[in-house]
């Protein structure tokens, strides 16, 4: 009883300690924890580090009257409701869960950085993620993607270390460490893309298995070391922008390298899949048939299945 009366008073004290505040270009960049709702009367794109460093408790995002963008329930946009500007890093999603709009197409730079709260999204129709949209969601662990990506930033999903799928059908560009340091990734399905940047996977160490593109890749791919990948898909011959550097190095001697039939041969000449004690041919695999492949198991029946 004690614990529960101390909680809530806890509780009402914080309500009636919590504060709007409205910000220019030139308020004071400190630490200010008591505030949950920020009125922003200045250049988001410009002040938007300051702002999610100083507001670490914020919960809603409010616009001054000549902003050239609108607060939607606290979540900061354009006003033709295209872009996302900014999140609140506390904002209450229901089941910690957000569906964007169907209008929406862009997610801006840096909008849901550092968000305490945002454990699923959907991106709907989504086609273009900025650097930094989401990265240092450390509760993120469901993000769902449109059919076709035009662009996934820097650093848009770095740190997100509780996301442990990616399914993307196709993405024209994955930018510079896209998904760097996403420690509990398993599994990365993304059998369509143009250009892989550099290090877009590095320091991913729990892999396990991943569906890769046909494209030209710039330096590591997975980082210096997958000590759990297993299964590892190509959807053709990739090309590299940077020869001096391999896609994957430092993995289990039972990792096996699947290629599409009649590659085998080039596979076998190219230096940077040498640690592959394995290569084996397969004609397609589907999202389906990928989700079900076990860790430690051969891969060539479920690559065959028809879905």
């Amino acid at each position: 009883m004690r614990y529960f009366y101390a909680l809530l008073f806890a509780c009402l004290f914080l309500h009636l300690h919590a504060k709007t505040m409205s910000i220019d270009s030139n308020f004071e960049r400190k630490i200010y924890t008591d505030v949950d709702t920020v009125i922003v009367n200045c250049d988001i794109e410009e002040f938007k580090h300051h702002i999610i460093e100083c507001f670490p408790n914020v919960r809603f995002y409010g616009c001054g009257g000549n902003a050239p963008y609108i607060s939607d329930n606290g979540i900061l946009m354009n006003k033709s409701r295209t872009c996302i500007y900014l999140s609140p890093s506390n904002y209450p999603y229901k089941n910690g869960k957000y569906k964007c709009n169907r209008g929406i197409k862009n997610i801006s730079k840096f909008a849901f950085q550092q968000s305490e709260t945002l454990c699923r999204i959907d991106l709907n129709n989504v086609n273009i993620i900025d650097d930094g949209a989401f990265a240092i969601c450390k509760k993120l662990n469901e993000v769902r993607f449109r059919k076709s990506l035009n662009k996934i930033g820097r650093s848009a999903f770095a740190k997100c270390s509780g996301l442990k799928s990616v399914y993307i059908t196709n993405v024209d560009s994955l930018m510079c460490a896209a998904f760097v340091d996403c420690v509990e990734l398993e599994e990365l399905f993304i059998p369509s893309s143009h250009f892989v940047d550099t290090f877009c996977f590095l320091r991913c160490t729990g892999i396990t298995k991943a569906v890769l593109p046909c494209c030209q890749y710039d330096a590591m791919t997975f980082g210096f070391s997958s000590p759990k990948l297993q299964h590892l898909f190509f959807e053709g011959i990739p090309s590299y922008k940077n020869r001096t550097y391999f896609i994957v190095d430092s993995i289990p001697s039972n990792a096996v390298l699947y290629v599409k039939k009649g590659t085998i041969e080039k596979f076998r000449k190219m230096t940077y899949f040498s640690q592959f004690s394995e290569i084996r041919e397969y004609e397609s695999i589907s999202k389906s048939a990928f989700r079900r492949i076990k860790a430690g198991k051969p891969a060539e029946l479920v690559a065959f299945e028809e879905d």
